[in-house]
């Protein structure tokens, strides 16, 4: 509640013209809504107050629907957590994972946590060393600082 999506919502300090190209109106594109009064509307449109955002419960799978054009991170995070998908980070961060690493690449500075599917020693490929044992990675990044750990089985030095 109280928020405009679907425009671009990271600062352009360069180009103010890409912002503003990006967030007029255009008549060129097509308006499409969901037209099903079953669905539970989220979200409208804020011209035409038309359902922009919809959910609705099908026979073994939950449908979502989102007009916009863009579509930010926090939305995407939300769809995910309710379809079940584990959720790496609550930041915007890049993130790359696979079964063997994890990479952060930080897109403000502060305290990061990255939650692991499971128990495992994350080494930190760059700074050569181990971080806690557990399912949680925390650190402290700068803005645009980057970590890649392995996650191994087992803390042995022969890894290193």
């Amino acid at each position: 509640k109280g928020h405009i999506y679907g425009r671009i919502d990271w600062p352009l300090h360069y180009n103010q013209s890409a912002y503003q190209e990006h967030t007029t109106q255009s008549y060129l594109y097509p308006l499409i809504y969901a037209d099903d009064p079953e669905a539970m509307v989220l979200g409208r449109f804020c011209g035409p107050k038309l359902p922009a955002f919809a959910v609705k419960e099908c026979e073994g799978y939950t449908s979502v629907f989102c007009g916009s054009k863009i579509i930010q991170s926090d939305i995407l995070r939300e769809i995910a957590r309710m379809a079940g998908c584990h959720i790496y980070s609550e930041e915007n961060d890049v993130l790359y994972v696979n079964k063997n690493f994890v990479t952060v690449h930080a897109a403000k500075a502060g305290k990061k946590k990255i939650f692991l599917r499971e128990k495992c020693y994350p080494y930190e490929l760059y700074e050569e060393r181990f971080y806690a044992h557990g399912d949680v990675i925390e650190l402290e990044l700068a803005e645009g600082e980057t970590r890649m750990f392995a996650l191994l089985p087992e803390h042995k030095e022969s890894y290193i």
